[in-house]
């Protein structure tokens, strides 16, 4: 049976919410015309951003690989990481399976570019920040990068760590600001690059224009081992 792999519980509410987005966007009158898939809930992982930011931290390197590794004997055909900053690890973790591992933020620079998006404004973690994760994948399509100045980046994080991560109702007001201060520096979207901002934009309407990297990734894994519903694309960027 052709199953996807999932890497998930960076965080815990982000795969919950990547599982809903699947099954959302699937054309399906039954079960069986669902994505099957295995699910790797893996929230003990070290933090991503803590390792980016500091090498002394604990690697989540070695986690995600022998997690990967377990996918893959268990006969998955692709692997999907719902956590942009994971993204990071990516090729190690390429390197050490032999199945595809999906990219969703190169996946996004090919929606954007499709949609003739030139300017985004990136609300990330510090470590997909300073990773240039965004930069790598956006540069060759001719997308400019637009990130929050230094305190508008700390609300960014607060979003994530204090709210999301946390376990507490988002405070909009955060999101607001930032993406206001984004706008007004020329970006024509912003993007959710992390899945955690992923989960309050599932839960509220945000203002503006926004992408998030976890639709993307949500879309392109139906389309694959699904049936894509009609004018999802579409929807993801109003």
């Amino acid at each position: 049976m052709d199953r996807l792999g999932i890497i998930g519980g960076l965080g815990p509410m982000a795969t919950a919410f990547f599982l809903e987005k699947m099954i959302a966007m699937t054309d399906a009158s039954t079960d069986q015309e669902h994505v099957n898939a295995i699910v790797y809930h893996e929230p003990a992982t070290p933090d991503r951003t803590a390792f980016i930011l500091d090498r002394n931290a604990p690697d989540p390197g070695p986690f995600l690989i022998e997690t990967a590794k377990r996918l893959e004997k268990d006969g998955v055909s692709a692997i999907a990481i719902p956590c942009v900053t994971a993204h990071y690890f990516r090729d190690r973790i390429g390197e050490a399976v032999k199945i595809p591992v999906f990219n969703g933020v190169a996946q996004t620079a090919a929606f954007l570019e499709e949609r003739k998006v030139s300017r985004v404004g990136i609300m990330a973690t510090d470590g997909t920040v300073a990773s240039g994760l965004f930069q790598t994948e956006f540069d060759p399509s001719g997308i400019s990068c637009i990130f929050p100045d230094a305190l508008m980046q700390k609300k960014v994080m607060a979003l994530i760590y204090d709210y999301v991560k946390a376990g507490r109702e988002e405070d909009l007001s955060l999101y607001r600001e930032v993406s206001e201060a984004l706008y007004a520096d020329g970006a024509e979207v912003v993007l959710l690059g992390c899945t955690e901002l992923s989960v309050i934009g599932a839960r509220h309407t945000l203002p503006g224009r926004y992408v998030d990297v976890l639709d993307v990734l949500a879309m392109h894994c139906v389309d694959r081992f699904a049936r894509l519903k009609k004018g999802v694309s579409a929807a993801l960027l109003q």
